[in-house]
């Protein structure tokens, strides 16, 4: 798995799946992956019955 912004074209084929952030700005992307990064913590919380 990766996380990347606009112009990470080059991390296609090295991560599976790849989320990719619409945006030049780099603080707005930092933030969406934070967001992320805790939406995918708490689904596998979840998953696992620790929630």
């Amino acid at each position: 798995m990766g996380f990347g912004g606009k112009g990470s074209g080059r991390m296609v084929g090295l991560a599976n799946p790849l989320l990719i952030v619409p945006s030049d700005i780099t603080s707005c992307i930092q933030e969406m992956h934070i967001t992320l990064g805790h939406m995918l913590c708490g689904a596998l919380e979840q998953e696992l019955g620790l929630i």
